[in-house]
């Protein structure tokens, strides 16, 4: 309710939407989803060894999309258009 008062803009992307714009596939396993982020992200962050250090980066990257999808793969793409906007009532 916070975020809607304060005109923050909420998404909400299933787990499968976060594995397809990690790996262009929605049943990625942890393993891949933490590869593709070390592939992605190594040189600036370091080692990512943790399944939820990966998976806060790709919905990290998801939300940067939303203002800025140059770049983006097909698949990635196809996540964002799907993307769901939390309204008030939803709350």
């Amino acid at each position: 309710m916070l975020c809607y008062e304060q005109f923050i803009p909420v998404l909400l992307a299933a787990p499968t939407s976060v594995k397809k714009f990690a790996t262009g596939r929605g049943s990625a396993s942890k393993t891949s989803m933490v590869k593709a982020a070390q592939n992605r992200w190594a040189m600036w962050t370091g080692d990512i060894e943790d399944d939820d250090e990966a998976d806060a980066l790709w919905m990290a990257e998801i939300a940067r999309g939303t203002a800025n999808p140059i770049g983006m793969t097909r698949a990635q793409l196809e996540v964002l258009h799907q993307l769901k906007h939390l309204e008030v009532d939803d709350v």
